[in-house]
C-alpha cells in the first residue's frame, strides 16, 4: 500500500446456501485490493486458495490471474477497495472452487475512521469452522453435518465396530477409514478468531507460513 489510508471497510461475508450460517466480520483499510480481500476470505474460511476464484461486482468480475487463465475483467490486485465506490450495504460476491461453487455474499457494513488499533486485514468475530473447500458444496456440507457426521450416527456406528473386534489399533484404523474427516466435524461449531487473526498478521507482515490451514 503506497498511501496512507483515512479509512476502514468493514465487511460481513457468509457462505450462502448453509444453515445456521457460516459467517465472519472482517475489517481492511480503503486502499486494500481485492487481491487482499481475497487472501483475508481464504484465511478466515481455512481454505487454501488452490482453485479459481472470482468477484462479481455490478455485473464486472474480478480475480487474482492463475497460470490457467481466467476470464476476468480485471486483475484484482489493480483494484483498491476505494475506488470501487461501494455504498453502505452494498453486496457482491466471491466465488471459489468452480468444481462446487462456493458463493461468499460480502456486505459494506461500515466505513469507519483510520486506527492503528490492530495490524489489517482483521477478523472481529464469526461463527462456525470454514467449509472443507472440496467436500461438494453447500448440499453435500449438510448432508456430512446432518447424517454422515451427526454424533448420534457416529456414536451408533462406532459402537458397532467396538463389537465386532477385539483390537484397539484396528478399530482405529476402522474408525479413521470409515469417518476420515471426524477431528474436523468435531470441531466444525468452533471459529478460532485468535488464530485466524495470526494468520492474517503473518499474511501482513509478508510471512508465507499464513498459507497453513488452521486445522
Amino acid at each position: 500500500m503506497s498511501d496512507k489510508p483515512s479509512r476502514l471497510y468493514q465487511f460481513r461475508v457468509f457462505i450462502r446456501g448453509i444453515s445456521p450460517a457460516i459467517w465472519r466480520r472482517i475489517l481492511l483499510y480503503e486502499n486494500h485490493t481485492l487481491a487482499d480481500l481475497h487472501h483475508t476470505l481464504q484465511i478466515a474460511f481455512d481454505w487454501s486458495d488452490e482453485f479459481m476464484h472470482q468477484f462479481l461486482i455490478r455485473g464486472r468480475s474480478y480475480s487474482i490471474w492463475h497460470t490457467l487463465g481466467t476470464n476476468t475483467d480485471k486483475e484484482a490486485s489493480e483494484v483498491s477497495l476505494s475506488s470501487l465506490c461501494l455504498h453502505k450495504h452494498e453486496r457482491f460476491l466471491y466465488e471459489y472452487n468452480f468444481f462446487v461453487w462456493w458463493q461468499v455474499e460480502i456486505r459494506l457494513e461500515a466505513q469507519l475512521p483510520f486506527n492503528n488499533r490492530h495490524s489489517y486485514p482483521y477478523c472481529q468475530g464469526g461463527k462456525r469452522a470454514g467449509p472443507p473447500e472440496n467436500c461438494g458444496g453447500p448440499r453435500e456440507y449438510i448432508h456430512l453435518r446432518d447424517d454422515v457426521y451427526h454424533p448420534v450416527f457416529v456414536f451408533d456406528r462406532v459402537r458397532e465396530l467396538l463389537e465386532d473386534t477385539d483390537d484397539d489399533e484396528t478399530l482405529h484404523d476402522r474408525i479413521h477409514n470409515e469417518f476420515p474427516d471426524l477431528w474436523y466435524w468435531a470441531n466444525a461449531p468452533q471459529f478460532d478468531c485468535k488464530a485466524c487473526n495470526m494468520r492474517l498478521k503473518q499474511y501482513t507482515d509478508g510471512d508465507d507460513s499464513w498459507r497453513g490451514l488452521m486445522i
